[in-house]
């Protein structure tokens, strides 16, 4: 009996798919060529999750969830995340491919399998009914309720009816043949369906209802008005019938539809039918069609299953090709469902009262009608195949421009080509517009161009100039012209031009968009974000909203005070008097609200082609050319929930455990890792939730987590009682007014209970007190020979102490001596002076009594310096110059003395202090002649590098040129060449403006 029911359930979808299969779409036409009325869809196949892409039953529980029955499991889904229970992770599954789903009155939900018999889940297990033994192995094909309560199981085997509340089943007799499933009037009278349509009343006899079927099974769904009427699906058709006093039926219509298997009402709108081949079409009750956005389905996912409403709105389709969600929104999408075999879209223009034109790169236009989409290239009369710009004049005359800069119009019954605006360059049309004289302009890569009759001439300026390459052409009341050139905004007033620069950024790439209104100038950059001029000046709004843009490629003001930015990606709305504001006062906040693939809008680039590549059509509507066709937003039907979701915890995973979410879980002692994981149940741009939880004692404050992050984990928490808060908001509206809560209670071991502690403690006290007194006797004799070694290490300290100020005492006599004896050989060199009377021999006696001088000043300051080790070169220095300058004898040469302090050990201090010595005598000496003095500048300075450098410069005459300190036979410079070497350091000089010797070395 088994096989020959799925046999039967296979030939009506073959036979039903053998026949409509392969007849064309445009049977079923679309309503009307734009309509205000269409939907978008979401799919979730194997890439997106769904564990096959063969899906079956589908319901949404009381929860929220959506369960859907699929070729491998059941799964449960909450928008985001599939949940599959199957054979591999689900003991109780005997089966793969869920046929029937079905929640009862207690919540519970009930699974048929094919070949696997019933279960049904409870509180997260799977069991199967003791009365459904005998049906392990056998498909249940249909499970559903009447209004009491009661559920019926519809199997090849037989037919079984499980009273409300009870958990045992009656098999109902007297049904001629297998049902496979079945459905309850508003009355509560049960009809099953299978090879015809059998009326069953609780306690009485079944009854067949005389509706005929063409073959075994074509039989696939009905559905019951409240009229008295009611529509039944068969092979390839929908039959109207009425129910007649003697409770037989009456068949009032026959309506053909190609491969039609099931029905869902819409409201007081229509019905939405289920197709094998054709996927979801509308039937208003005459006639069918495939509203804008319904007929999206491809290949396998046109073969339908089964249909349902969602709770918070839209349609949810399950297919042969995995499932779709199709809902209603403030836009509809014209693509490939509407005729486009090309949805790679750049221009798009509503005619009044005729076609829409769209342009497709350079594959030419589509003349779209409704019913059909003609496919337009220059063969037929366009200036190009690839269109850059479309204008309709106030004549109803259709004007097209292309990359080749030619130009051509349609009157509705035949083109007619201008020829060539720019010639000589053969510039791209960017732009066409009309202005109030109705004469048409044309900007172009190489210019702006006017018609003029049946020529196409360049516009000028008042000196003869052309007016710059355009991308937009606004013109104004009084006549002046708005327009785009390049990355700047120009305003041609008669005949004269000036230019609006913006400031742009690293990401700017040109001016795309502009806006002219009343006082303001709006425009838009590709990379820069937005700008506005008021008054002659040019503001970056972008500084008081900064999340504008920042690749803005059309502005388009609404009919309710709102801009809408085409942000390529995404679009933006802001309020224009919120911007105006802000503007004013930068701390005002503004509001942006985002629309994109969250939105509905997936898989779509905003494209630009020229100003018309966005058209706001009189009744309110903005159409945008996308890469999936055309985008046609109703800004007055824009309405974004912003009540919290419905809350849910799933089930807590405790080291890899998992528990039914309730709310309080016992976890075992020594639980380490704790995962929550939780749901917001709402299918409307659930990644538009967003999520904050706490779990109170660990977090100190909420942690926020976006709609697609919905587990939170906790590591090493320790035992005790814990309290879990959740809360969730929806398009930035509130949060949670209650918070959901979860209490967790993690049991401690036996050694973390509190009397094992506290006698823990007690015992741990008292051997704490016998180690205290044990270690209080060794601290006491510990510190008695600390004492005596303290004694003794003191004793010894001031012997070394006594040591060390003789020893002190002896280096400063020392140092002193050594300077006396340097004095009493400088004084020798005096005497020598007074004996000698050559000039030269007096001037070596003197530099040698200099050197000589400079070397006790370090010992001298040594003598005066508590530290022997080191000396202040700084102070050292000003010493040294005054006995320079005293030796010298000129009064017209000032030294200045700059930079700070740095600290020299003897062994650096004698050697910077010779070669300090011999460059300020030098300096003294040479550089400033006997009419003329000067001023002399010493420089030092000390870097956290570890480098003294020590600077000499004067004023004076220069070195002469080719100068080389290496070959001048001069001691001096020699010394300082050696002293430098010695110090490890560098020399340079500098002789073209005075003087200047540099010395760097370390000072480490």
């Amino acid at each position: 009996m088994q096989a020959t029911h799925i046999r039967a359930l296979g030939v009506l979808l073959l036979a039903i798919h053998a026949a409509t299969w392969g007849q064309p779409t445009t049977s079923l036409p679309p309503s009307s060529i734009l309509p205000s009325d269409g939907y978008v869809h979401t799919f979730w196949g194997p890439d997106e999750g769904l564990p096959s892409a063969d899906a079956w039953p589908i319901i949404q529980d009381r929860i929220g969830y959506v369960w859907i029955g699929t070729g491998f499991g059941l799964v449960r889904f909450d928008g985001v995340r599939f949940t599959t229970f199957h054979s591999r992770n689900t003991p109780a599954f005997h089966g793969q491919q869920v046929a029937a789903i079905h929640e009862d009155t207690r919540g519970r939900i009930w699974v048929g399998i094919y070949s696997g018999g019933l279960l049904i889940y409870d509180h997260g297990t799977f069991t199967a009914p003791p009365f459904a033994s005998a049906l392990s192995r056998e498909t249940v094909s249909g499970i559903f309720a009447d209004s009491a309560g009661n559920t019926y199981v519809c199997t090849p085997v037989g037919s079984y009816v499980v009273r409300a509340g009870a958990d045992t089943a009656a098999r109902i007799t007297g049904l001629k043949d297998p049902p496979h499933s079945g459905v309850t009037h508003p009355d509560g009278t049960v009809y099953f369906i299978g090879n015809g349509i059998t009326r069953y009343d609780a306690g009485g006899a079944p009854s067949n209802l005389n509706v005929t079927s063409p073959a075994p099974y074509a039989i696939s769904d009905i559905l019951f008005g409240d009229d008295g009427r009611f529509y039944v699906v068969r092979l390839g058709e929908v039959r109207q019938y009425a129910f007649l006093p003697d409770g037989q039926a009456r068949l009032d219509a026959v309506y053909p539809c190609p491969g039609a298997v099931k029905i869902l009402k819409d409201g007081d709108r229509g019905y939405f039918i289920g197709t094998v081949g054709y996927g979801v079409v509308y039937f208003d009750g005459t006639t069918f069609t495939r509203p804008q956005g319904l007929g999206v389905q491809r290949g396998a996912g046109r073969q339908v299953h089964s249909m349902m409403h969602g709770r918070d709105g839209g349609l949810w389709v399950t297919t042969a090709g995995g499932l779709y969600q199709f809902r209603r929104t403030f836009f509809t999408i014209i693509g490939a469902d509407a005729g486009l075999t090309n949805e790679y879209s750049w221009l798009v223009h509503l005619q009044k009262n005729g076609p829409l034109w769209i342009g497709v790169g350079n594959a030419g236009a589509y003349r779209y009608e409704g019913s059909s989409a003609r496919l337009l290239k220059r063969a037929d009369g366009l200036p190009d195949d690839h269109l850059t710009d479309m204008f309709e004049s106030a004549d109803g005359r259709m004007w097209f421009g292309g990359v080749n800069g030619e130009l051509s119009v349609y009157d509705g019954r035949a083109f007619r080509r201008y020829g060539t605006a720019g010639a000589s360059t053969r510039g791209r049309i960017q732009s066409i517009s009309e202005d109030a004289q109705h004469r048409i302009w044309i900007g172009t890569r190489a210019g702006v161009f006017t018609v003029d009759g049946n020529h196409i001439a360049p516009a000028l300026l008042a000196d003869g100039t052309q007016i710059p390459t355009s991308r937009h052409l606004v013109h104004m009341e009084d006549g002046s012209l708005w327009c785009v050139a390049g990355g700047t905004v120009v305003h041609v007033a008669k005949g004269v031009l000036r230019s609006y620069p913006s400031t742009p950024d690293s990401g700017f790439y040109g001016t795309t968009a502009m806006l002219v209104d009343s006082g303001r100038v709006w425009f838009g950059t590709y990379g820069s974000g937005l700008y506005v001029i008021i008054r002659d000046s040019v503001i970056n709004v972008n500084k008081a909203c900064p999340g504008l843009g920042p690749r803005i490629i059309d502005i388009t003001e609404d009919d309710l005070g709102y801009l809408w930015i085409n942000a390529e990606r995404e679009l933006q709305r802001v309020r224009k008097t919120d911007l105006v504001r802000a503007i004013a006062d930068t701390t005002r906040p503004v509001a942006i609200d985002v629309f994109d693939h969250r939105d509905g809008l997936r898989d779509l680039e905003f494209n630009m082609a020229s100003a018309h590549s966005v058209q706001k059509l009189p009744d309110g509507r903005i159409l945008y050319a996308t890469t999936s066709g055309i985008v046609a937003v109703d800004p007055s039907a824009v309405a974004r929930p912003t009540t919290p979701p419905p809350l849910v915890i799933e089930r807590v995973i405790a080291d890899d455990v998992p528990y039914a979410g309730t709310d309080a879980v016992s976890l075992p002692a020594g639980t380490r890792r704790i995962q929550i994981e939780f749901s917001a149940l709402r299918f409307e741009s659930p990644g538009r939730a967003m999520f904050r939880y706490r779990l109170h004692g660990v977090d100190e404050e909420w942690i926020m987590v976006s709609g697609s992050e919905r587990t939170a984990t906790y590591t090493n928490v320790g035992p005790g009682d814990l309290l879990f808060s959740l809360e969730a908001s929806l398009n930035g509206g509130r949060w949670s007014a209650t918070p959901l809560r979860l209490r967790l209670s993690i049991a401690p071991y036996f050694f973390e209970r509190l009397w094992v502690q506290i006698a823990g403690g007690i015992a741990l006290l008292g051997m704490i007190l016998g180690a205290y007194r044990w270690r209080t006797r060794r601290v006491r004799e510990r510190n008695r020979q600390l004492e005596e070694e303290v004694q003794r290490r003191v004793e010894a300290e001031a012997a070394i102490r006594s040591s060390l100020d003789e020893k002190t005492v002896m280096l400063q006599e020392i140092h002193h001596r050594v300077k006396n004896n340097m004095q009493i050989i400088s004084s020798l060199f005096s005497l020598q002076l007074g004996n000698s009377q050559d000039p030269m021999v007096q001037e070596m006696l003197k530099e040698s009594q200099a050197r000589i001088r400079s070397m006790a000043l370090v010992h001298e300051a040594l003598y005066r310096n508590n530290n022997l080790a080191e000396i202040n070169f700084q102070n050292y220095l000003r010493e040294l110059a005054e006995q320079i300058a005293k030796a010298h004898h000129r009064k017209d040469v000032r030294i200045d003395f700059r930079g700070g302090p740095i600290t020299l050990s003897l062994d650096q201090a004698i050697p910077a202090g010779l070669v300090m010595n011999e460059t300020l005598s030098n300096a003294y000496k040479h550089a400033f002649s006997p009419e003329a003095g000067g001023t002399i500048t010493v420089v030092t300075q000390q870097d956290g590098e570890g480098y003294a450098e020590l600077v000499v410069s004067d004023t004076g005459r220069g070195l002469p040129e080719g100068f080389n300190p290496d070959t001048v036979p001069s001691l001096g410079f020699h010394l300082i060449t050696a002293l430098t070497e010695q110090l490890n350091g560098t020399l340079s000089i500098d002789g073209k403006q005075g003087t200047t010797i540099r010395v760097r070395f370390p000072t480490e």
